[in-house]
């Protein structure tokens, strides 16, 4: 049985990089697309919302398991590949992040004519340079090197048993980020994303300045105090008309953090929650703000790549001791630090005319 892709994602980012993939290269919505996002999650909800606007009404969820013995840590998954995926043929496998191993093992056992890794934001950056470059763009990979052969091969007879037969497989790239990848890669540029939800292409200009939200207190990277600081540096650039409004998007983890919410209002911000991720809402809304700004967050390379000069965007830098907090830190996998993925993260931006705040000299926008 033949389906035309099979679409492995953990957030409504990814599903619209791989929904824009999907509409440059096929005319069937013939889609199969799973999670392990929990259903209940806000995540999961958005990514329900999307798939509906093209009318795929399903996404399938597997529960992972973290702990207890690796035959139940496989299960969780396996038994879902062994009764839905393993007798199907798909002409495209589109990825978001590979460091989960059931995306991995996913991939790498499924009959598949192309295997292609979409967009995951600024995290695309460390991936290349420290997980796909050195292995010349294949899969599967370790994502903790300490695992010794012995276990492995007791993983693979696991795997085999529910029909998984990981073997290497080469990967493409559709990525934003084109022109930093010397491997197989074609051009997301969001065009059909747009030209599904606006086709006039007309974007309403809005005076605001929209500074994106990240959870660095709530997942205990920075303090409350030192997060504050730096959104206070935002929330006074120089830059700004005096009656731009400054609108700050929170993330999804942010929402409940009343007493920093109540500081962030308390410096001039208007908060706001969207119920998709903040570069679809604009999509949506057919609206664009004149400045868009944060930390890190890598929706202003997004923001840049659809909107261009019509749209400003900085970045407040980490100060040196804020990353060498995190010099030892291992970042999802073993093979990058924290810091290492914060710095891949703000080395590009100037090659994408994103500007330090402390270097932003605008006749005023």
């Amino acid at each position: 049985m033949s389906q035309s892709a099979l679409v492995l994602v953990n957030s409504s980012f990814q599903l619209m990089c791989a929904l824009e993939f999907l509409l440059k290269n096929t005319d069937s919505y013939n889609v199969l697309i799973i999670t392990s996002e929990e259903p209940n999650s806000p995540s999961y909800q958005q990514m329900l919302r999307l798939a509906n606007d093209f009318n795929i009404y399903k996404i399938d969820h597997i529960s992972l398991v973290h702990t207890g013995s690796l035959e139940n840590r496989i299960a969780c998954y396996g038994e879902y590949y062994s009764e839905n995926i393993k007798d199907l043929t798909f002409e495209h496998v589109l990825l978001g992040d590979v460091r989960y191993q059931w995306i991995q093992d996913y991939a790498c056992s499924v009959n598949a004519n192309n295997i292609v890794m979409v967009d995951d934001g600024g995290a695309v950056f460390s991936i290349i340079k420290y997980i796909l470059e050195p292995i010349e763009f294949t899969l599967p990979f370790y994502a903790n090197s300490a695992g010794t052969f012995s276990r492995r091969e007791l993983a693979r007879g696991i795997k085999l048993g529910y029909g998984m037969d990981v073997r290497t497989r080469k990967l493409s790239l559709f990525s934003l980020f084109h022109k930093q990848v010397t491997g197989d890669v074609s051009v997301n540029d969001f065009s059909k994303i747009i030209e599904f939800y606006n086709p006039t292409n007309h974007f309403e200009p809005l005076n605001e300045a929209h500074i994106i939200g990240a959870p660095f207190v709530e997942h205990n990277l920075l303090s409350q105090n030192a997060y504050l600081n730096y959104m206070g540096e935002l929330a006074n650039a120089n830059g700004y008309d005096k009656d731009i409004k400054l609108v700050y998007f929170m993330h999804r983890f942010e929402k409940d953090n009343h007493v920093k919410n109540a500081a962030l209002e308390a410096l001039g911000y208007e908060l706001r929650v969207s119920e998709v991720n903040y570069e679809l809402a604009l999509i949506q809304s057919a609206q664009k703000p004149r400045v868009v700004g944060s930390i890190i967050s890598t929706s202003l390379y997004n923001v840049k790549a659809i909107f261009g000069e019509q749209v400003v965007a900085i970045f407040v830098p980490l100060q040196q001791a804020h990353l060498d907090l995190y010099r030892e830190t291992n970042w999802i996998v073993d093979k990058y630090t924290l810091a290492q993925h914060w710095q891949n993260i703000i080395e590009h931006f100037p090659e994408y005319h994103v500007f330090s705040l402390r270097e932003w000299n605008p006749q005023h926008v």
